[in-house]
């Protein structure tokens, strides 16, 4: 009992605050929000129409399970938007019980990690209840959970249902390579990638044989669209344009609102080459710091620089976007460990200024204090993935000592 007892006391304080932003901070406009989306789909589902096959869809095939696994108890849309809610909070539980069983395994502080976990929260808001986005980074941290145990099958699968979530998840499968590359793992490197193909693929062949195209359009509906407002170009431009250097106005399409003019059009058809650099040079970063032996403190890290740079390097970044990073912060490791406590709270708490609070003001781009927000947010994104990725270039494993913050005992 007293090992669960943080576990515990913080599950119930998680699920007080969840209430409270249930009750104070929804919009409860749900025209406002994915709620309304969310339901329209799942209702589409209800009535027997196929995904892909017999309507448009964004999200790939498991998070429309997800989706749907509220309205088959409601035809009501405010029933199905709380019944939502407590799905996420379920999810957001789990992940409390991985970010325990996580510090346990690395001998970090549990009750230190769990109260990073309650600020990060706080900082996140009610957005967490209104989208999905915190099962695949659940799932995410689970296969991180799971590859250090050494259960490495499980891992891989879990990394693929998450895959098949949310996209950005396929990312982190190259940091698992290298770390089996390095210590020369052979076996397990063989079957953690069967593990992951077959899962992935029992998941897709279903809906390539409903649809191939409509299946095959999910992965490319969003290499068409134009800049999202909130995206890293997209505030660089704004904050341009309040300063009479250059010219965008606002459009929407695809489900978001975008920015568009000669400069923003051409960056948004080169965004894929910088996203990819500025993966390869993570994975470079990993490839040069981890040794030959298991690195917890190297993997956590480019786990996080990876979606940190997916992020910024996306021309999308919804406000639902920083809920991936929710799950990995309190289990950070590094020099830079609580340097990411404080990035995540700040950027959080940006995220919540920009949207819900000021969104409207951003978007008809009127506001001079919501632009310079943004941009803020944005270059803090900035800072915080420079640091993780400097250790990896600047830092050889060994030859320097471990910050103070690199591990921690746990309370006793």
């Amino acid at each position: 009992m007293r090992k669960h007892l943080p576990l515990i006391i913080f599950a119930i304080i998680h699920i007080v605050i969840c209430i409270v932003f249930y009750y104070t901070d929804i919009d409860p406009n749900p025209q406002q929000t994915d709620i309304r989306y969310y339901f329209d789909i799942s209702t589409k589902m209800a009535h027997g129409q196929l995904p892909y096959r017999d309507f448009a869809i964004e999200y790939p095939p498991l998070a429309l399970i997800f989706i749907l696994l509220p309205r088959l108890f409601t035809s009501h849309q405010a029933i199905y938007g709380a019944m939502l809610g407590v799905e996420m909070i379920i999810f957001n539980l789990a992940g409390l019980v991985f970010i325990a069983a996580l510090c346990r395994r690395l001998k970090l502080n549990v009750w230190a990690s769990l109260v990073i976990a309650t600020a990060a929260l706080l900082s996140v808001g009610s957005i967490l209840l209104q989208r999905y986005d915190i099962i695949p980074a659940v799932m995410t941290l689970a296969s991180l959970y799971f590859f250090f145990t050494g259960k490495h099958k499980t891992a891989w699968a879990i990394l693929a249902f998450a895959t098949m979530t949310k996209l950005y998840p396929a990312l982190l499968a190259p940091l698992y390579l290298f770390s089996y590359l390095k210590q020369k793992q052979w076996r397990a490197m063989t079957g953690g990638v069967i593990s992951y193909a077959a899962t992935a693929i029992a998941i897709i062949v279903p809906c390539l044989l409903l649809s191939p195209g409509g299946f095959l359009k999910t992965f490319t509906f969003h290499i068409g669209r134009n800049l999202q407002v909130e995206s890293l170009y997209s505030s660089i431009l704004l904050f341009g344009q309040s300063l009479g250097l250059t010219t965008v106005k606002n459009i929407t399409g695809s489900g978001s609102v975008n920015i568009t003019s000669p400069l923003a059009d051409n960056l948004a058809s080169i965004f894929l080459v910088f996203m990819a650099v500025c993966l390869l040079a993570a994975y470079w970063s990993f490839w040069r710091r981890q040794g030959r032996t298991e690195d917890p403190e190297a993997l956590i890290d480019h786990v996080l620089l990876v979606v940190l740079i997916f992020i910024l390097t996306n021309k999308i970044l919804s406000p639902q976007y920083i809920i991936w990073l929710y799950p990995l912060v309190p289990v950070a490791l590094g020099r830079w460990r609580q340097v990411s406590w404080l990035m995540f709270v700040l950027t959080g708490m940006l995220t919540r200024f920009i949207f819900p609070d000021h969104y409207n003001q951003l978007v008809q781009l009127r506001s001079a204090a919501a632009i310079d927000i943004l941009l803020w947010r944005n270059m803090l994104l900035i800072a915080w993935g420079c640091l993780l990725i400097g250790d990896g270039f600047f830092t050889r494993k060994g030859l320097s000592p471990p910050g103070p913050d690199s591990i921690e005992k746990v309370v006793p």
